[in-house]
C-alpha cells in the first residue's frame, strides 16, 4: 500500500507542478490586467486635469475679454459724460463768451448728411410725411372725431381732451406704433442722422399719454407710457432745434403730469429721461417757462426717491432752473426770487438733506446739490449749519481734473465770496495756495473764474485779507495777466493790482 501510495504521488507531482504553473501564470495575467487598468485610469485623471486646465484658461480668457469690454464701456460712458457736461450751460451762459468755448459739439444737418440718392432719403421722408398721416389716424380713431391732430392741438387748446370721454381701446395698436417708431428712430441714431422732430409726432406721442391718464393704469398703461418717455428722449438728445416745437405741444407738461400722478416708487429713470435731455438742450428763458407749469415741486417730490439716479436728475434740474434764474437776472434784469421759491416749499432743507447723505454711491449727486445751494445763496452769508459741508464739496469741485466742473465750482465760490461771513471757510485748510495755482493754469476759462474769485475775496473781505493776499499771490503774475488778449481777465488783473498797491 505505501508503495502504490507513493508512486501515485509521484505519477500525481507533475501533474501539480503543471497546475501550479498554470496557476501561477494566471495569476501573474491578472495582476498585469489590474495594472493595465490602474494605468488607465491614472492617465484618464490626467486628462481630466488636462481638461479642467483648458476650462480654467478659457475661463480666464473669457474674463479678461468682459474685462475688456468693461472697460470700453466705462470709458464710452464717461465720455459721454464728459461731453454732456461741457454743454451742460451752453445755452444756459449765452451772454458769457468765455464758456462758449466749451460748445465743441454741432450735430450735422439734414442737408449736410442726405445724399439725393440715398435710401435714407426715403427712410426720411416717411418719417416726416407718412408718420403724421399715421398720426392722423391713430388721433381720430382714439378720439373719434374728424378733428386733425394739429388743430386739436394748436388751435383748439381748451378744447384738447376735456371733451373726448372714450375708453382707450387701441391699446394693443399705440404700443405697436410706438415699437414701430422707436426702431426707426434708433436706427436713425446709430447711422449718425439727426431726426427732424414735427409737431404731428410730438402731438400724437402726447395724445397716448393723454389718454393714458383717463384709463386704469394697467401694466399695458405703464407700458405705454414708458415707451412713449424713451421715444421723447431720443427726439430731444442732442436735438436743440426741437426745442420750441417740444415747448408749443406741451408734452413735457404732460410727462411731468405722470410723475406726478403715480407713486413714487414706482417714478423710474424713463420717466425722467426726457426732462433730463430737455433741460440739457433748451435756454435759460425756456427753462424758466417751466416754474410756474410746476417743475420745482415736481422735482423736490423726487428727491425722496430710493432710486439714486432719480434723486440725481431731480437735483440737476433743480441747480440748472436755480443757475438759469440768475443768468436771465444779470443779463435782462428779469427779476425771479428762486431762493424764496426753494426755501418756502421745503426744497432747501431737502437739498441739504441729500447734500449730507453719505450713502450715496455717485459722489455727483452731493456735488449737484452743493452747486444748486450755493447759487441760492450767491452773495449772502451760508447758514452756519451747513456752511462748511456746501464750501467744503465746492472746493473739492474745484480740484477736479475735469477743467468744466472746476470752473463751474470756482465760478459759484466768486460768488459765495461777494458776502464776508463767507470769507474764512472758503480760505481754511490753506486754499489760498490752490488758488494761486490756478492762476497759473494755461486754460483761460480756469483764469478767468480765479480773478473773479480773488477780485471779490479782496473788494469784500476785511484789510488783514488782502494783506495775507499780497503774500499768496505775487503781484507779477497779474502784470503779467494785465496785458492778456481776453479783455475780461486783463481788466479783472489790473483792478486786482490797484486793490494791491492802496
Amino acid at each position: 500500500k505505501q508503495q502504490i501510495e507513493e508512486k501515485e504521488k509521484e505519477s500525481d507531482s507533475p501533474k501539480q507542478k503543471i497546475k501550479k504553473k498554470d496557476y501561477d501564470k494566471v495569476k501573474d495575467q491578472v495582476k498585469d490586467k489590474e495594472k493595465e487598468k490602474e494605468k488607465d485610469k491614472e492617465q484618464d485623471k490626467k486628462n481630466e486635469k488636462v481638461k479642467e486646465k483648458d476650462i480654467d484658461k478659457d475661463k480666464v480668457k473669457v474674463k479678461q475679454k468682459d474685462k475688456v469690454k468693461d472697460k470700453d464701456k466705462q470709458d464710452n460712458e464717461k465720455d459721454k459724460k464728459n461731453d454732456h457736461k461741457k454743454n451742460k450751460r451752453r445755452n444756459t451762459l449765452d451772454q458769457d463768451p468765455i464758456l462758449d468755448k466749451l460748445a465743441t459739439r454741432q450735430p450735422r444737418s439734414h442737408s449736410e448728411i442726405f445724399q439725393p440718392v440715398n435710401l435714407q432719403e426715403s427712410f426720411f421722408e416717411f418719417n416726416s410725411n407718412d408718420l403724421s398721416a399715421v398720426s392722423e389716424d391713430i388721433f381720430k380713431q382714439i378720439t373719434n372725431s374728424h378733428t386733425s391732430a394739429f388743430q386739436a392741438f394748436t388751435v383748439h387748446k381748451t378744447q384738447s381732451y376735456k371733451d373726448f370721454q372714450q375708453p382707450f381701446t387701441c391699446i394693443d395698436q399705440c404700443l405697436d406704433r410706438l415699437d414701430q417708431l422707436k426702431i426707426q428712430f434708433d436706427q436713425f441714431k446709430k447711422e449718425g442722422f439727426q431726426i427732424v422732430t414735427t409737431p404731428e409726432q410730438l402731438n400724437e406721442l402726447k395724445d397716448m399719454l393723454v389718454q393714458s391718464k383717463k384709463a386704469k393704469r394697467t401694466e399695458d398703461i405703464k407700458t405705454l407710457q414708458l415707451r412713449v418717455c424713451s421715444i421723447l428722449n431720443t427726439l430731444l438728445v442732442d436735438n436743440q432745434d426741437c426745442v420750441n416745437v417740444v415747448i408749443e405741444t406741451g408734452i413735457i407738461d404732460e410727462v411731468l403730469s405722470i410723475i406726478n400722478l403715480i407713486l413714487l416708487s414706482q417714478v423710474q429713470i424713463v420717466h425722467l429721461s426726457p426732462l433730463h435731455e430737455f433741460f440739457e438742450i433748451c435756454s435759460s428763458q425756456q427753462k424758466l417757462l417751466f416754474i410756474n407749469k410746476g417743475i420745482i415741486p415736481t422735482m423736490q417730490r423726487l428727491l425722496d426717491s430710493r432710486d439714486e439716479l432719480c434723486v440725481k436728475i431731480a437735483v440737476g434740474i433743480i441747480e440748472r432752473i436755480i443757475h438759469a434764474s440768475q443768468q436771465q437776472q444779470q443779463s435782462q434784469g428779469v427779476q425771479i426770487d428762486i431762493r424764496q421759491i426753494i426755501e418756502n416749499d421745503g426744497t432747501l432743507d431737502k437739498l441739504v438733506t441729500v447734500l449730507q447723505n453719505d450713502e450715496y454711491q455717485d459722489q455727483e449727486v452731493n456735488q449737484n446739490a452743493s452747486l444748486a445751494i450755493g447759487q441760492i445763496f450767491k452773495a449772502s452769508p451760508l447758514p452756519k449749519e451747513f456752511r462748511n459741508d456746501v464750501i467744503l464739496t465746492i472746493k473739492k469741485m474745484t480740484n477736479n481734473e475735469d477743467q468744466y466742473i472746476s470752473c463751474v465750482a470756482i465760478g459759484i465760490l466768486a460768488g459765495l465770496a461777494e458776502c464776508q461771513d463767507n470769507h474764512s471757510d472758503i480760505l481754511s485748510s490753506n486754499y489760498p495756495a490752490s488758488i494761486a495755482r490756478f492762476i497759473s493754469q494755461k486754460k483761460d476759462i480756469i483764469v478767468h473764474y480765479t480773478l473773479q474769485l480773488i477780485y471779490n475775496i479782496l473788494t469784500h473781505g476785511l484789510q488783514q485779507t488782502v494783506g495775507m493776499a499780497v503774500l499768496f499771490f505775487p503781484i507779477r503774475t497779474f502784470e503779467e495777466l494785465s496785458e492778456h488778449t481776453d479783455p475780461f481777465i486783463a481788466e479783472n488783473a489790473r483792478a486786482i493790482i490797484s486793490i494791491f498797491k492802496k
